[in-house]
């Protein structure tokens, strides 16, 4: 086998009499990309809500020494620290060791990518590629791109260059991208594993042997990493897929209910278009040049997972796309050989034209006062080691009355459904179950990691419950094992007006599963319930039609409603899960409000409103097959003092 070529450098230097300015004119751009790129706050503020509450999670389960992908599971790893950016468990001097190993290497990428550069024009685009990520803040939940396009550009560099330091950094940011956020790290150790795989069948010119350096380097640093992070990389892997994958179908937001310009589809859709057509009209090209190839399906692997992140929920993740997408496509036009070099240009400058909306307001006077100040910020707290902010208004609104933490003490709290900045303001035992918020429970695998938890003796003695889902979902169907283990295993202790106060049971409550009716049903039709005093769940086996498949892979999933008629004739139509619905979810009794819950708790279901009977259905009719076989299962439990 003949062993691959390293690529030339692709053009000529400029003109020597320009030689001076255009290197001036070349630092002064890269220089101000990098003050953009610059972190612009050393930490955030800890709020309360939905998602500040996530990140203040990660935080504390680092910082309490919880395992992740055991005792936490959640798309985050424990490098999410580091996207998140609170002061909760991480030094000053952690956080600036971070920032400088980040700082250095995008320094480092703006660096080799102007040294490729021979024309005004490639500087000047290069340079908005780059201010490009700073539509989102690149150091917080968008950290992962910055990770991922650093990574991207490590791996081409030495497909294109043969730089044996970029292999081995490469490595590192594989892992750290894995440990940060799972959902893009399976993809990345994927994507290492077949780039080896790829230099082993065609080795550069030094041989084998930088592969099976780089080989034995990738698993070393894996079990390393995995051991000092306190990681169970199996349950890590496992819980991270079934995040990833049921993330598609429960979370789904379709862009005519978002509040974001309608026409950001319609421009992605068109990078999209401009990058297949590249492939299309030069694939004889492309199969030449293997290595090209290569680097082209490593960018069209990215811009997909962008895709899918940008447009599966569309409530502002749309913006993720713009930010780093240019800057992808951009390292294809930076390395592409003298035949490739002005198609894969025309389609970087397709990406950056219509990705300027997306960046508008950074194209002003006031961007740089802005970043003055934020930088100011970051050194003003890398100094004094402080935040600048001290007083936080949360503190009060989230704070629990004197009567509630006297019960509490020093005991373990738990927070259902997701609002734990209430655990980190009043200063709790936090100890979880491992999916931390109750919507995203997506699947059977992910409750029933919550029910063990909540059943077993490691437990939270308590539970601030309160009721609240997202999205339009039903009530009931999130976490259906999981409050089913609190009403066996918890009792109501105290009600406020924002929760109810729930505590161990001394005595577990004994339950009685018995098989109800099972049958066939079609989407619109409805299913009648028997009339009953116990608890009824149903399965139902919906499936994707073949287009509705292809619909949830490339973009969107279909939405999947549920109407409910109770027996006194009201209906209400909610959001349903597919993947919830495929297993066990409550259909009746019905509860919605805290009082709904205090009467279901306290009363084990039996005061409760009752449902008559419920139907599944879709807007969407080709997207999901019209038949499927349910089973109702019921379930009694014996209060206490019953013989």
């Amino acid at each position: 086998m003949t062993t691959a070529t390293i690529a030339p450098a692709i053009e000529s230097p400029p003109a020597p009499p320009l030689s001076w300015f255009f290197r001036a004119y070349r630092v002064v751009l890269g220089a101000l990309a990098l003050l953009f790129l610059l972190p612009n706050d050393l930490f955030i503020r800890p709020s309360s809500g939905l998602d500040p509450s996530w990140a203040i999670a990660i935080n504390l389960a680092f910082e309490r020494g919880m395992r992740f992908g055991e005792d936490f599971i959640f798309t985050f790893g424990p490098l999410g620290i580091f996207a998140t950016r609170l002061n909760i468990g991480v030094s000053t001097l952690a956080m600036v060791a971070w920032d400088v190993f980040l700082v250095g290497s995008i320094a480092t990428v703006l660096t080799l990518t102007l040294r490729e550069t021979r024309t005004y024009l490639s500087v000047f685009l290069a340079f908005l590629a780059a201010l490009l990520f700073t539509v989102v803040a690149p150091y917080t939940t968008a950290l992962i791109n910055t990770l991922f396009v650093i990574y991207l550009f490590l791996l081409i560099y030495h497909l294109r260059r043969g730089a044996l330091w970029a292999l081995a950094l490469a490595v590192v940011y594989s892992w750290l991208i894995f440990f940060t956020k799972a959902n893009m790290g399976l993809p990345a150790l994927a994507l290492m594993g077949v780039y080896l795989a790829y230099l082993l069948i065609r080795p550069r010119p030094g041989g084998r042997r930088p592969a099976v350096v780089a080989v034995a380097g990738f698993v070393v640093l894996g079990v390393v990493l995995t051991v000092a992070l306190n990681v169970d990389i199996i349950g890590f892997t496992l819980g991270s897929w079934h995040l990833a994958d049921a993330y598609n179908d429960a979370m789904v937001f379709p862009l005519v209910n978002s509040p974001l310009p309608p026409e950001m589809l319609p421009l992605s859709l068109a990078i999209i278009g401009a990058f297949i057509l590249l492939a299309l009209a030069n694939w004889r090209a492309m199969v030449r040049d293997l290595d090209f190839a290569f680097t082209y399906l490593m960018i069209a692997g990215y811009i997909f997972l962008v895709f899918k992140h940008a447009y599966v929920r569309t409530w502002g993740h749309p913006w993720y796309f713009f930010q780093s997408v240019p800057a992808a496509i951009g390292l294809l036009a930076l390395f592409a050989s003298p035949a490739l070099r002005r198609w894969t240009a025309g389609v970087f400058v397709v990406a950056l034209v219509c990705a300027f909306p997306a960046g508008a307001q950074l194209y002003s006077s006031q961007s740089v006062a802005i970043k003055a100040r934020q930088l100011q910020y970051y050194a003003t707290m890398a100094v004094t080691g402080q935040p600048y902010f001290q007083d936080n208004p949360d503190a009060q609104t989230q704070a629990l009355p004197q009567s509630t933490l006297d019960i509490i003490g020093d005991g373990s709290v738990d927070v259902m459904p997701w609002e734990i900045s209430t655990v980190y303001f009043n200063d709790l035992n936090y100890d979880p179950r491992p999916v931390v918020q109750s919507y995203t429970t997506y699947d059977n695998w992910l409750d029933e990691r919550n029910y063990e938890k909540y059943i077993s003796e490691t437990a939270p003695e308590f539970i601030l419950f309160t009721m609240g889902d997202i999205d339009r979902r039903h009530p009931d169907f999130t976490e259906p094992r999981t409050r089913r283990a609190l009403l066996t295993h918890y009792e109501i202790v105290q009600r406020t007006p924002d929760f109810l106060l729930l505590q161990r049971r001394a005595q577990p409550l004994e339950i009685d599963e018995t098989p109800g009716p099972a049958g066939t049903a079609r989407l619109g039709e409805y299913i009648e319930l028997p009339s009953s005093d116990s608890l009824q769940f149903i399965t139902a086996d919906i499936e994707y039609t073949l287009p509705g498949r292809l619909a949830r892979f490339f973009y969107q999933p279909r939405l999947l409603w549920v109407t409910v008629e109770f027996e006194d004739g009201e209906t209400r139509r909610f959001r349903a899960i597919k993947t919830m619905v495929n297993d066990q979810v409550l259909v009746d009794p019905f509860f919605e409000t805290l009082d709904d819950a205090e009467t279901y708790l306290g009363s084990l279901g039996s005061d409760s409103r009752r449902v008559k009977r419920i139907r599944f259905e879709t807007d969407s009719p080709r997207a999901f097959q019209p038949e499927f076989r349910y089973q109702i299962t019921q379930y009694d439990l014996q209060k206490p003092g019953t013989p």
